[in-house]
C-alpha cells in the first residue's frame, strides 16, 4: 500500500506529552513521549536507488524519570523509551540509506546545571 503523494519521512499526525507532578519544592515525577503516526520510508536500497517506499508501522515512544532540584543543579533518573519499542530515525527524502534503528528501553541518569 503506496501513496504516491506522501512525504518521506515526515508523519502526518503526532502527539507529544510532557507532564510534571511536584512531589515536593524540589522533587518531580515525570512523563514525556510521543506518538508517532505511520510514514513512508525507503528501504530498499539497490544501487543506491530508494526503489518504492514503504509504510513503516506508528511508534510509541515514553520516558519517565524521578528529578530532584537544589542549587541550580537537577538530578534526574529514569527510564527511557519504557514500552521498548522499535522507534527508527528516517531520512525525508529519496536518498540510499534505509531507516537507523532507534535505542530499546534504557536506564538513564542525568545531571544538569542551570546558570
Amino acid at each position: 500500500d503506496t501513496d504516491e503523494n506522501a512525504v518521506l519521512g515526515i508523519p502526518n499526525h503526532m502527539i507529544k506529552l510532557n507532564t510534571r507532578y511536584y512531589l515536593t519544592q524540589d522533587d518531580s515525577i515525570n512523563l514525556n513521549g510521543a506518538i508517532i503516526s505511520s510514514r513512508y520510508a525507503c528501504v530498499e536500497d539497490s544501487n543506491l536507488i530508494c526503489g518504492t517506499p514503504k509504510k513503516l508501522n506508528e511508534e510509541y515512544d515514553f520516558n519517565s524519570f524521578y528529578r530532584h532540584s537544589h542549587s541550580g543543579l537537577n538530578y534526574n533518573i529514569g527510564i527511557a523509551n519504557i514500552l521498548d519499542t522499535k522507534t527508527k530515525y528516517v531520512q525525508p527524502y529519496r536518498g540510499s540509506q534505509s531507516p537507523i534503528p532507534g535505542l530499546g528501553r534504557r536506564f538513564m541518569f542525568d545531571i544538569q546545571y542551570q546558570f
